[in-house]
């Protein structure tokens, strides 16, 4: 975009640089939009600078500000959860990140500042307790300058103006709607996920998530597609976990080892933090296998289901009709004998020791030095 001057036809990138020239050069000054409206007393001020200036002066408001220093991006973020709750509030992005050559900077405001504007046909009434937002500028906010080293600086005015800290205007937070749609996933219903919840207030400190309400339930069912049995979570380990729970607390468990990512097993230590397996059989192909498992067993390897780059490994035997029946599943980022080991133990202690007459395989010699274990 560019910004031409409409007396001389001079253009600009950026109209700052027009307006400076339309001063200097043709003396004209440009009246500056007066966006930033006190919540006082609807005073208007051409920036933020000024703004406080008029808090000070016509209010005697004084608004607080302190520099604080992160070593990494998650010991802020922690900090930030931390002065939510604390102070009953909610900062919000005002817009995308910027780039600078050394760092990137994002702003976060008061999520009660602002002006409300519908977004709908205005059929619905608004809500009895009214708009969250003040229709002016609250002074609270965070700027966060993310170095390239992994540190954050942070700017952080901690003044509140225009509004009360009330519960009633707060949002759960993305752990609690992910812990809550983790329940609804696991067939959990809702009067007993909302009793769990309202057992937990403590001396009558009451949060945002003791006043949730069926509705509520309602809407992260449906903004996680919890409804459909398939997907029990738009976040695929979420999901996955969900199903683990909901498989292994029924009558039939069929998963014999599970282990998520960002998880350090103490019991497994050849496996990373990065690592991912899951170990499936049921009850139906522990018996097949302990029937057949002494003729023929086959352990076929499966690439590229999906993105993770996991691979299906199946261990297969021969059945009365000589037909290949699955009758054990691991899931994994990995298929080297220390994974393999773990997949053959597994299934030992389920159905005890296999002596096949004939083995086969399309995998590496890694699976053999991992059938030792068996």
């Amino acid at each position: 975009m560019i910004f031409q001057c409409h007396v001389c036809d001079k253009v600009y990138p950026k109209k700052g640089n027009l307006n400076r020239h339309l001063l200097e050069v043709h003396g004209l000054q440009i009246e500056q939009k007066k966006l930033f409206v006190c919540a006082l007393c609807n005073e208007r001020s051409t920036s933020e600078k000024c703004l406080f200036e008029h808090l000070q002066s016509a209010h005697e408001v004084d608004v607080k500000c302190e520099i604080l220093h992160f070593s990494t991006a998650d010991e802020f973020q922690k900090w930030k959860e931390e002065t939510e709750q604390t102070t009953l509030s909610k900062f919000v992005k005002r817009r995308g990140s910027h780039a600078k050559v050394d760092s990137e900077v994002v702003s976060y405001i008061c999520h009660r500042s602002g002006k409300f504007v519908s977004r709908g046909k205005n059929v619905r009434c608004l809500k009895l307790q009214g708009s969250s937002k003040i229709d002016a500028m609250c002074p609270a906010k965070m700027r966060v300058d993310m170095k390239k080293n992994g540190t954050c600086c942070v700017k952080y005015v901690s003044t509140h103006v225009g509004h009360k800290s009330e519960l009633c205007h707060l949002q759960l937070t993305k752990r609690e709607r992910e812990c809550i749609a983790a329940d609804i996933a696991s067939g959990i219903p809702f009067s007993v996920i909302l009793d769990k919840i309202r057992d937990t207030v403590v001396d009558s400190n009451l949060e945002r998530i003791h006043l949730i309400t069926r509705q509520d339930l309602h809407n992260i069912d449906q903004s996680y597609n919890l409804s459909f049995k398939s997907i029990r979570h738009h976040n695929d380990a979420i999901s996955v976990e969900a199903w683990v729970n909901e498989v292994n607390g029924g009558d039939s468990p069929c998963v014999l080892f599970y282990k998520p990512q960002d998880v350090v097993l103490d019991s497994y230590p050849q496996l990373k933090r990065s690592d991912f397996a899951l170990i499936i059989m049921n009850n139906a192909q522990g018996e097949i296998l302990k029937k057949y498992g002494n003729d023929c067993v086959c352990v076929d390897g499966t690439h590229g289901l999906n993105g993770y780059n996991f691979e299906l490994i199946t261990l297969l035997v021969l059945d009365d009709l000589r037909q290949g029946f699955p009758c054990a599943f691991l899931i994994s980022n990995r298929n080297d004998s220390q994974m393999l080991s773990i997949f053959f133990q597994h299934i030992k202690r389920q159905v005890g020791s296999i002596s096949p007459n004939v083995f086969m395989s399309d995998l590496a010699e890694s699976l053999l030095r991992g059938m030792m274990s068996w």
